[in-house]
């Protein structure tokens, strides 16, 4: 479902949507995300790729996360397939660990 942002701030504000979308709404203005987007500060964010299985796994987390802390949203996605991106969890939350990323469920 969309929902209406509105940035009341005087920087733009980035969004990920669950298809992992970047969505940018500039200061001052409104614009249209999924309803579960997350707001990233992307000078801050660290992102990782790794093949294991049949599977690129993607992690994004605000820098200083490490590897074995909750902080992490994950994604997977068959090899040398554009879609469907799948998330731990079924969420874009960051509380997932990077290290156990083949553990969660995925949807």
């Amino acid at each position: 479902m969309l929902v209406t942002k509105v940035n009341n701030t005087n920087l733009t504000q980035h969004y990920i949507n669950d298809a992992g979308v970047p969505v940018s709404i500039a200061s001052g203005a409104s614009g249209q995300v999924l309803e579960n987007s997350w707001i990233v500060d992307f000078a801050k964010l660290i992102v990782l790729e790794i093949t294991t299985g049949g599977f690129d796994y993607i992690g994004y987390a605000l820098a200083g996360t490490g590897p074995l802390q909750p902080g992490w949203a994950i994604c997977k996605i068959p090899t040398g397939a554009a879609t469907p991106k799948v998330w731990a969890g079924g969420s874009t939350r960051l509380n997932k660990i990077w290290n156990i990323r083949t553990t969660y469920s995925y949807g």
